[in-house]
């Protein structure tokens, strides 16, 4: 008795924690709240269904009435297969003609190259009777050592290699539809084989291999990606990694690095599937407002479009990467029209955004994501600016990258032009031994400025640190 009141009591505590976990996660969550009354608003339906199904009476099963509607149901069906079954038959029917007829073509045709081979032998032959001994045994030798060839075998000689191809293709399209033996016998009289696949040139594969190992290390270098804190987040096989810049910037700094000409679609075709755009959310940090303020506001319109459905048009015009919405001006146009437009609408949104703002620990500004809720009006004049700076920021990288190739050329073409690029490492953080241990040693930052010269005879890199990291050094 002991042991059944304890299960009790432990079942309705387990229940009791259940029950606060799920409304803890309701007030949590809206999308959980909806689904989580859906659920329970279908429960409840089956339930009372079944209540009325068992308060019904059982009806009588020895009297059972059919319909017409059901009789002409049963009819139709009925007769839509007799349908059926007679076109499969006459289909039959006409297959089997149709290959009878195909092999009685067959062995016209070979009675035909019979008689045509066996008629020019009996022409040659009474050529060479009415010439003198010495012409007939000449001609007797040249006739044995010779092989008469047939037409068909002509016409395929003087086919282009293309046409070729093409009729072996269709051949093994109805490769199966052939009689027995045609595949052996189109092998030993044209060289054909049909039972081959025709198999892609290797050579643009290796090229395309080449390439997608070359794209694969750029992108594994730390200044262009960087790993994921969450151990647990595996793509195939592999530790995601998260894009510092837009695939747009980065495909002009393969360029400029690897020096190998490549489009932005074959760039785009060959990025490793564990590396992806990070989401906003993903960071802890700002690494560049300009970027990821208009991103987050797109994500916030996806959010509340199920609510307020004036915004959806907006949203089929924001894609989830905006930079590549911010590139093409028609776009752009496009939201900044509709975004006009909805700045009469008048109902508050709640949004995240980074600012910067000053603090009583430093004496420069500190980025921080900050909560702010305003009427539509203000959120779209927002939205509206922060696409064109980043049209403007994205011209602007592309123009620098651009620069930067073309200095780098002039400086390995040209004898009197230098081109160096230096590069500051912020806050870096140096730890010896004895602070991995332990807690009371502080920690020692240290900038670190990387550099690279470019010359026609001789290029080089170059590294300095120094303790200043206000970059005044």
């Amino acid at each position: 008795m002991r042991q059944k009141k304890k299960k009790k009591s432990n079942n309705a505590t387990y229940c009791e924690r259940y029950r606060q976990k799920v409304q803890l996660k309701r007030l949590q969550c809206k999308r959980f709240d909806i689904v989580y009354r859906e659920n329970v608003a279908r429960r409840q339906a089956l339930c009372r269904e079944r209540k009325k199904q068992r308060q019904q009476p059982i009806k009588s099963t020895s009297v059972v009435t059919i319909s017409r509607a059901d009789l002409r149901k049963r009819e139709g069906i009925q007769r839509r297969r007799q349908n059926t079954t007679q076109l499969k038959l006459e289909i039959d029917k006409l297959k089997d003609s149709n290959k009878q007829l195909q092999r009685e073509n067959a062995k016209l045709k070979e009675q035909l190259n019979s008689f045509t081979s066996s008629s020019s032998q009996q022409s040659n032959s009474d050529s060479t009777t009415t010439t003198a001994p010495s012409s007939s045994s000449s001609n007797q030798s040249n006739s044995n050592n010779t092989t008469t060839t047939s037409p068909s075998t002509l016409f395929l000689q003087h086919l282009s290699p293309n046409a070729k191809r093409r009729a072996t293709a269709r051949m093994m399209a109805h490769k199966i539809d052939l009689p027995r033996g045609t595949t052996r016998s189109i092998r030993n009289n044209f060289g054909i084989n049909l039972s081959n696949q025709n198999l892609p040139p290797t050579g643009t594969t290796k090229v395309s291999r080449d390439l997608a190992i070359a794209i694969e290390q750029f992108l594994n270098n730390e200044e262009i990606t960087r790993v994921t804190p969450d151990k647990k987040r595996i793509i195939d096989g592999k530790q995601v990694r998260f894009l510092l810049n837009h695939l747009i910037n980065l495909h002009q700094k393969f360029i400029l690095t690897t020096n190998l000409d490549c489009s932005y679609s074959n760039f785009t075709r060959h990025v490793p599937s564990y590396i992806v755009s990070p989401k906003p959310s993903d960071w802890g940090s700002c690494l560049c407002m300009t970027c990821l303020n208009p991103q987050i506001k797109v994500q916030r319109i996806n959010q509340i479009k199920a609510n307020h459905p004036i915004l959806n048009n907006l949203s089929t015009l924001l894609t989830n990467d905006i930079a590549s919405t911010a590139n093409d001006k028609k776009k752009v146009e496009e939201i900044l029209n509709e975004v006009n437009f909805l700045k009469e609408e008048s109902f508050p949104i709640t949004y995240v955004e980074w600012i910067q703002k000053r603090s009583e620990r430093s004496s420069g500004l500190i980025s921080t994501k900050a909560t702010m809720t305003d009427k539509l009006a203000v959120f779209c004049k927002k939205l509206s600016d922060e696409i064109l700076k980043l049209h403007k920021h994205l011209d602007l990288v592309h123009t620098q990258f651009n620069g930067a190739k073309l200095y780098r050329q002039s400086a390995l073409t040209i004898d009197n032009v230098v081109t160096l690029q230096i590069d500051w490492s912020e806050n870096y953080n140096l730890k010896q031994t004895r602070e991995e241990r332990s807690a009371y040693y502080y920690e020692q930052h240290v900038s670190i400025a990387a550099g690279y010269v470019w010359q026609k005879n001789n290029c080089f890199s170059f590294g300095c640190l120094s303790d200043d990291t206000s970059h005044r050094s």
